[in-house]
């Protein structure tokens, strides 16, 4: 990856550049509001995409035995943390990730700490609650 190339992303319906001046009433501002990086993704992540798109058929994926593999040799080679296969879950975003979680871990009337700064869909983020969040 390339860290000193500067991408210009505006006028790419870029969330980060390009929803600055609706959201913010300004788009002299620098967008740190969102965790959206300006650097391409490695070779191989675009040609794994490029052989994707190149089959044409865009159906329902799941996730690969390797890529648990996978998951299961990082953590152990970056932190010695042993864990395993089945207990790893895939969920599509942070956010979702996180009303699985409070859904689980929680019960009607616990309450919950939001400690800012944090991502701000984690305050408005209410059709992503569990019925008993409030």
């Amino acid at each position: 990856m390339n860290f000193d190339e500067i991408i210009d992303r505006k006028q790419t319906n870029s969330m980060k550049w390009d929803a600055l001046k609706e959201r913010y009433k300004s788009d002299d501002l620098w967008p740190m509001w969102v965790a959206d990086m300006d650097f391409k993704v490695p070779e191989v992540v675009q040609k794994a995409l490029h052989n994707v798109t190149e089959h044409g058929v865009f159906g329902y994926h799941f996730p690969p035995a390797s890529l648990r593999e996978a998951i299961v040799e990082w953590m152990d080679k970056r932190f010695e943390w042993t864990i395993h296969q089945e207990d790893i879950t895939f969920t599509p975003g942070v956010v979702p990730a996180i009303h699985q979680l409070i859904s689980v871990l929680t019960e009607e009337g616990d309450g919950i700490i939001v400690q800012p700064p944090v991502y701000y869909p984690f305050f408005c983020a209410r059709q992503h609650e569990p019925s008993h969040i409030t």
